[in-house]
């Protein structure tokens, strides 16, 4: 909705924030391609489907969005986290890496986010001393986020048990 956005980008471009006033006059200057629009939309539904529980739904809406807009930084760790879930290590590696030694990332909490996954993805790798660390720096600064802070808080006293059972045919 162009037309709706475009009043408040006006009001933003008048405001005190310098930062915003400038974001809101590239807005204003450049409408986001479709691509970017429908990924945001996706990605929002994703957050609604994760909230509730809905694993499988929100990973589902985070891969497509990340089909559509490859610089999210939002999908592409989330559908790092759902790879690192089904034991997709190595796919899951690269964006991990990427997203922890991004110095700006968008949303801000997608750094401490990276930095729990990389240690989880440490663990499981059996290098506890190196996930210890992860989990450390991923507590002392989670960005309000709750979850962040449990599950870092769980990896310091021992690693996450698998989410694939373990028998007696399974080679780890």
């Amino acid at each position: 909705d162009r037309d709706g956005a475009r009043a408040h980008y006006q009001r933003a471009s008048a405001g005190p924030d310098r930062d915003l006033r400038k974001q809101a006059r590239a807005a204003l200057s450049h409408a986001l391609p479709a691509e970017e629009v429908r990924a945001v939309h996706l990605i929002a539904e994703a957050r609604r489907a994760r909230a509730r529980g809905a694993a499988a739904e929100a990973a589902q809406a985070y891969r497509a969005a990340l089909r559509l807009w490859p610089r999210s930084q939002e999908a592409a760790l989330r559908v790092a986290e759902d790879d690192l879930a089904r034991g997709r290590r190595e796919s899951a590696r690269e964006a991990i890496e990427d997203l922890a030694r991004a110095r700006d990332p968008d949303p801000p909490w997608v750094r401490p986010w990276s930095l729990l996954l990389r240690a989880e993805m440490f663990d499981l790798e059996g290098d506890r001393e190196a996930a210890l660390a992860e989990y450390r720096k991923a507590l002392a600064d989670p960005h309000g986020q709750d979850e962040i802070k449990e599950r870092a808080a769980q990896g310091l006293l021992g690693p996450p048990a698998p989410a694939v059972p373990i028998g007696p045919d399974v080679l780890l």
